[in-house]
């Protein structure tokens, strides 16, 4: 989705038509499955996304421009149990990948291959904690920041871990959480960045395990 003012957007095109590696999704026998939490990321002139189904395993798509033409799925790996990918290239060029399980957690963080088509490692895990999900990595002065949600849809609150190695150990901090309301709003936030070129990139969820990615410009 795109927009100018992050008030009204419009559709500019999708990943993917539709999830051809089991007959269950075009036989509509894939409720609360399909594809769990998106992240999309800009790397090297081009746009990433990555995603798990919780049966089959982790899916990656690429394209030159968000509208689209986007590269057919690629299977990163072939796993059940998996959540909440996000991909992250550091400034030295290594890349890495890290995901919660269903359930939730652990946080695992993965060495990946600098082009984002297959995992090196079986993963670290560096964070376990109260179903923590929805991982969104970021480096900003020479810190490694997990933001993550924790303790669930309905009651649950937004962490931040930090460290000076993306294997930890981190720092927590929770900066979201329910106030003198009963209402509990913040899950799987993530950081919004703004840059010179006047764009950016907005993760977000409309329902539990619905990702919609939007894009936006000044």
């Amino acid at each position: 989705m795109h927009s100018k003012d992050l008030v009204n957007w419009t559709i500019i095109g999708r990943v993917y038509d539709s999830l051809k590696h089991d007959p269950k999704y075009d036989n509509m026998e894939g409720y609360a499955k399909g594809s769990w939490a998106p992240a999309i990321r800009y790397h090297n002139g081009r746009f990433y996304v990555y995603f798990c189904t919780p049966d089959e395993g982790l899916f990656m798509s690429t394209a030159t421009d968000p509208a689209g033409p986007w590269s057919p799925l690629h299977e990163v790996v072939r796993v059940a149990g998996w959540e909440d990918p996000c991909p992250f290239w550091d400034d030295d060029g290594n890349a890495y990948l890290g995901h919660s399980t269903v359930g939730a957690g652990p946080i695992i963080i993965h060495k990946m291959s600098p082009d984002g088509t297959k995992l090196l490692d079986d993963g670290v895990i560096v964070y376990v904690g109260k179903i923590a999900e929805g991982t969104k990595i970021y480096k900003r002065n020479g810190y490694y920041y997990l933001i993550i949600p924790e303790g669930g849809v309905k009651t649950g609150w937004q962490t931040v871990l930090r460290s000076k190695s993306i294997y930890g150990p981190y720092e927590r901090k929770v900066v979201l959480q329910t106030g003198n309301t009963n209402i509990n709003g913040p899950h799987q936030g993530a950081l919004l960045s703004w840059k010179t070129v006047n764009h950016g990139l907005c993760i977000f969820r409309t329902r539990e395990y619905l990702g919609v990615f939007a894009i936006f410009s000044r």
